[in-house]
């Protein structure tokens, strides 16, 4: 099994799960200041499970969510590095046209999108159909060439096996679903596929896969509760303390050393809609290891999300900060500690405002301090620690501090003028973005048009 299938089917899985309790909408506009009893809180879990069997994420639709999120279906922005680049953006209908020196083409679907390049040896155009909802069987070209994109595939749907109350225990004031349950969701045919690349693998190929799944799932010691706020579903919790001890060395390989911590989804009152995360994350992977804590808000307009409001750190232990080479071939390895940290705001609900009004606020900070230098010798295969003095080089002098700030404003309603400096005092880069303007660009070649109405109409995804 490989490692990257079977951590994106992780992912789709909780994923799955999340968008079905999510899906569960109430009508009543407040909820009442009612504690349900243990039982009902089991039945109104289980309701949310089972009132909708199966999860269709090919009902996604990227185009809608995008022109949703920017409040427009036209956009014309406008972006400079000094002294390295500048150039310009354009979208409208679904169509986006980049002139950076040179020019690309993209069209968004409801599932897929189209990315247009020409080609250098006969200077036409020549597109990929990427999906966005996992992998399509084959990737399109212009030429009618065809060629696989990915081997790993994301459930499209997933088929939920019937919940029952005894699948959920209670720990204090969280209801817990069984480990059991969630194993039965990972041996559903659409898991199967993504994992081994049928929905019915032979009968020693399922039970392998079984018993893969088993073991990992109780290696992970995964967690899934709930906790209500009124009569609703206010918190939905995913908890991990990996455990590889009892894996097989194969296993063991694939799979990060360590992971322990939880990811916290909120609940708005009705209990349909994802209000804010918070992740608390600890992971060990080859010798280093990472903490990484965020707090995210969704901001919201009209149920429809325009932006996020988060703040977050990420330290790393003991990993590779910058290789240094030779003329006779001897690398040296520097080793150290690294920790981000910062805000991010973005808010496109405000592009309408007044002068001066922020629609982005980013302030990110980066340092590292190195500690140690690993000599790596190609011709003999050896590593090893080595002084300071052995190596002829300085550790402090890979010490490294940045600040990176990222800051757009309303000059005009409609129109945002952005700006990124590092370090308070070099100028990053500039830009404007302009909500209400017909975007500028160039007429759409004849052959990307043809492709978008042929290639994806037949797909039967077009907005």
């Amino acid at each position: 099994m490989k490692k990257t299938k079977f951590l994106l089917a992780v992912l789709a899985l909780f994923l799955c799960v999340s968008m079905v309790l999510v899906g569960c909408r109430k009508t009543d506009d407040e909820p009442p200041e009612v504690t349900l009893s243990e039982d009902e809180q089991k039945d109104a879990i289980v309701e949310a499970f089972n009132q909708s069997d199966t999860m269709n994420l090919s009902g996604l639709n990227a185009r809608e969510t995008l022109e949703q999120i920017l409040g427009t279906n036209v956009l014309q922005l406008t972006y400079k590095i000094p002294n390295i680049a500048e150039g310009t953006l354009a979208y409208k209908d679904g169509y986006v046209y980049v002139d950076a020196g040179e020019k690309m083409w993209l069209y968004i679907n409801r599932t897929d999108a189209a990315l247009f390049e020409r080609s250098t040896s006969t200077n036409q155009w020549e597109g990929k159909i990427v999906s966005l909802v996992g992998n399509r069987e084959n990737s399109v070209s212009v030429t009618g060439d065809n060629s696989a994109l990915s081997d790993v595939k994301l459930p499209q749907k997933l088929t939920l096996p019937e919940l029952n109350t005894s699948d959920l225990t209670f720990e204090g004031d969280r209801v817990v679903l069984s480990n059991d349950y969630i194993k039965a969701v990972f041996k559903q045919p659409e898991m199967y596929e993504a994992i081994t690349g049928t929905k019915t693998p032979a009968d020693d190929v399922k039970a392998s896969t079984d018993g893969v799944i088993d073991a990992v799932v109780d290696a992970f010691r995964l967690e899934v509760s709930f906790r209500f706020s009124g009569t609703s579903i206010g918190k939905i919790s995913v908890a991990a303390d990996l455990d590889t001890s009892r894996l097989s060395w194969k296993l063991k390989s694939s799979l990060p050393k360590a992971l322990k911590g939880s990811i916290d989804f909120n609940l708005n009152n009705k209990a349909d809609t994802v209000t804010g995360m918070k992740v608390d994350l600890e992971l060990g992977l080859d010798e280093s290891t990472a903490k990484v804590n965020a707090q995210i808000k969704v901001i919201r307009k009209e149920d429809v999300v325009k932006g996020l409001n988060c703040t977050y750190s990420i330290d790393v232990k003991n990993t590779e900060l910058t290789v240094v080479g030779d003329a006779a071939g001897i690398a040296h390895h520097i080793y150290g500690d690294m920790s981000n940290s910062g805000k991010f705001m973005v808010d496109l609900s405000k592009v309408n405002s007044s002068k001066g009004t922020k629609v982005v606020d980013v302030e990110a900070t980066y340092s590292s301090t190195a500690k140690k230098i690993m000599k790596v010798n190609p011709f003999i295969d050896t590593k090893k620690e080595v002084s300071e003095e052995e190596a002829g080089l300085k550790l402090k002098d890979y010490n490294n501090s940045n600040k990176v700030t990222i800051v757009a404003e309303v000059t005009d309603p409609g129109t945002v003028s952005y700006h990124g400096e590092v370090n308070d005092d070099i100028s990053w880069f500039s830009g404007t973005a302009n909500f209400n303007t017909a975007a500028v660009m160039p007429k759409i070649p004849a052959k990307i048009t043809e492709f978008v109405e042929r290639k994806m109409r037949d797909r039967k995804s077009v907005v």
